[in-house]
């Protein structure tokens, strides 16, 4: 009887200490105030989200960044801001001026992500800077790489204000599509599944730009608008004037003729579609791109 007595005063305390009621607190725990935002932020709010409705989301969201195939992590705020000078500069202000202040107003992502990792997956070829997502969403990569200097590289300017030019092409596309039908038949059996295993040297033989156009027709039209409006017009005729045959191939006349028959489908989609002159549009890019290289 003894030890029976310890076991039942502890049973009865614990349901003493169970039937007490529960305080529950007056307000909600959930912090539901607007964050505070930095000069940064205004900033964003000013160039991008009020006068283009683009949303710009560079913070720490775990629901965004949970892609474990990505090596993603928030990046740096200075180099988010750095990159959107350069997407200003080179796509922003140069359709505006050549199209009309309204025309990216109407027309552009709903929102653009800066990650600062890298995209490791397959779909990213090994890094890739950027990707679209339905026509609504633009993912820029590697952001924490980028520094003021190294935006002074043609090349490294040229890498972001080609991802914007090509991937600002498939909206346009996804809006009013140019005659696949007709531009597939330029080149039809050079299209592939294994486009990584081209150089860019033996895809222009084949008539590409470069052997991520490849892929398919809708990638192959992207990549020509993203050559044109990285290069000035002399650049672009050189670039084509200056596939030779190589080891032993016979195509380079006949890769020149397919990519002339590109371009002017190209020319033609811009004009009959949009009303825009894409020749002025590439002199424009190439202004824009030419001042922001020349500044201090």
């Amino acid at each position: 009887m003894k030890r029976i007595i310890p076991f039942l005063a502890l049973y009865i305390v614990m349901l003493t200490s169970c039937a007490k009621k529960e305080v529950l607190p007056d307000q909600s725990q959930l912090d539901v105030s607007d964050p505070v935002k930095t000069a940064f932020d205004e900033w964003i709010t000013s160039n991008y989200t009020s006068p283009y409705n683009i949303k710009i989301k560079y913070k720490w969201d775990e629901g965004d960044m949970s892609d474990f195939g990505r090596y993603n992590i928030p990046p740096e705020p200075q180099k988010v801001r750095l990159l959107l000078e350069v997407l200003q500069n080179t796509w922003i202000e140069s359709y505006s001026e050549i199209a009309g202040p309204d025309f990216v107003k109407k027309i552009a992502p709903r929102e653009l992500i800066f990650r600062g990792g890298d995209d490791l997956t397959t779909n990213g070829g090994n890094g890739a800077w950027g990707q679209a997502s339905g026509g609504k969403t633009i993912t820029l990569f590697s952001v924490n790489e980028v520094t003021a200097q190294r935006l002074k590289n043609p090349n490294i300017y040229n890498g972001y204000s080609g991802l914007i030019h090509h991937e600002y092409a498939h909206i346009l596309n996804q809006i009013r599509n140019f005659d696949e039908a007709a531009y597939k038949q330029i080149t039809p059996a050079g299209y592939t599944a294994n486009w990584q295993n081209f150089e860019d040297w033996e895809s222009n033989l084949e008539g590409f730009v470069s052997s991520y156009a490849r892929m398919n027709v809708g990638e192959d039209f992207a990549e020509m608008v993203k050559f044109m409006l990285t290069m000035t017009r002399p650049e672009w005729d050189n670039f084509i004037n200056s596939i030779e045959d190589f080891e032993g191939s016979t195509t380079a006349t006949k890769a020149k003729e397919d990519l002339r028959r590109k371009e002017g489908l190209v020319v033609s989609y811009f004009t009959k579609v949009y009303g825009i002159d894409i020749y002025k549009l590439q002199e424009k890019t190439a202004q824009k791109r030419a001042a922001y290289l020349s500044k201090p």
